[in-house]
């Protein structure tokens, strides 16, 4: 039992070195981790589409993750969107045009993308190049907003798309306008639009996205840990049934395991970002002249500060009495302190709410 403790301590403290070190040099990780992400998604694309030969070299690439590490992460889409459309121009114009269509829509809907949503967006190529890709939906029904599962959506139909365009090449290359550039197109659309596999692993993300939020925000015991199982386990049942139901022949023994891996990626990011001791669940009950307010407080995990004795020598040689400090010395606050502050926050709620009202 003493080792399982100081197991998890040391655990805490890694969290808690990590964050302090991430938020000291933050100024310095965000240019170097946007930089990395763009570079790392123009290498992707130019594996499967490389054909505007400018846009494959090393110099280009760098000097265009610069610019992207340089500007707020929402640039990011829109300037690979653009390296995208350059690769297809090489191969015809239907191909650009559709292209571009697909794109202009989603960056219709990206304008309701917060700077999280679109963290999503990007990392849905990475992801699913490591077969990782289920983990995405859960992260996002984590730590963003049910809108998380438009760009999870998203990100797997321009996947799709750019794997269509890798494989029929040949098929819509050509630069003549004419009957062959309507025929072109039409088979484009057709091959795309029916790519019922694309449609239903974009779909079963989706909700899972919504499945997770749901359940996160539940006010029961380990709802984040429940929320990451139902989750995992939606991802299994819905790819299921619409493999069953459309026939897309995916290889289960690929996504079982990758969706287990999703899953300890998962867990990890509820121990970073949401980590409490249910076993010390606090519930407070007091009322106003109008409300009863119900409180159930759950304590934070939180290492306790290393304790230090100062000890003073005073001229006369006699030594004064220790002064602690760190976590034994301070004086801790107590739940009932805390529930009077919240009580304050409601009573300016409600008057914001009257003011609002007579308004």
């Amino acid at each position: 039992m003493n080792s399982s403790n100081k197991n998890m301590t040391a655990l805490y403290e890694i969290r808690e070195k990590t964050a302090d070190f991430i938020n000291q040099y933050e100024y310095i990780l965000m240019p170097v981790g946007k930089f990395l992400l763009a570079m790392i998604l123009l290498v992707l694309i130019n594996s499967k589409i490389g054909y505007f030969e400018m846009l494959t070299d090393p110099m280009l690439m760098t000097i265009i993750s610069l610019v992207c590490a340089l500007v707020p992460i929402g640039f990011t889409p829109a300037a690979l969107g653009a390296v995208i459309l350059v690769h297809l121009y090489t191969v015809s114009y239907e191909v650009t045009i559709f292209g571009a269509v697909l794109i202009l829509v989603i960056y219709l809907l990206y304008f309701r993308f917060t700077p999280r949503d679109t963290i999503l967006l990007l990392m849905m190529p990475i992801a699913y190049k490591l077969n990782l890709h289920y983990a995405v939906p859960l992260v996002g029904g984590l730590l963003c907003s049910p809108g998380a599962a438009a760009p999870t959506a998203i990100g797997i139909v321009m996947i799709s798309f750019i794997q269509t365009i890798s494989a029929g090449r040949e098929t819509f290359a050509g630069k003549e306008v004419g009957v062959q550039t309507i025929t072109n197109f039409q088979n484009l659309a057709n091959t795309f639009l029916q790519n019922k596999g694309m449609w239903v692993m974009a779909l079963s993300l989706a909700v899972t996205v919504i499945i997770v939020y749901v359940i996160r925000r539940l006010a029961i015991t380990q709802a984040w840990a429940v929320a990451i199982v139902v989750g995992t386990v939606s991802e299994l049942i819905l790819l299921l049934i619409g493999d069953i139901r459309f026939s897309t022949n995916f290889s289960f023994g690929t996504i079982f395991l990758g969706v287990i891996i999703s899953f300890a990626i998962a867990m990890l990011i509820r121990f970073i970002a949401f980590n409490v001791d249910y076993t010390r669940i606090e519930s407070v009950q007091f009322e106003d002249d109008e409300y009863y307010y119900y409180v159930k407080a759950v304590p934070k995990v939180m290492l306790p500060t290393a304790r230090r004795t100062v000890k003073t020598i005073s001229r006369s040689g006699k030594s004064a009495a220790p002064a602690e400090s760190g976590a034994a010395g301070e004086k801790k606050v107590s739940l009932r302190d805390s529930v009077k502050n919240l009580s304050g926050k409601a009573a300016a709620w409600k008057n914001r709410k009257g003011k609002n009202g007579k308004e």
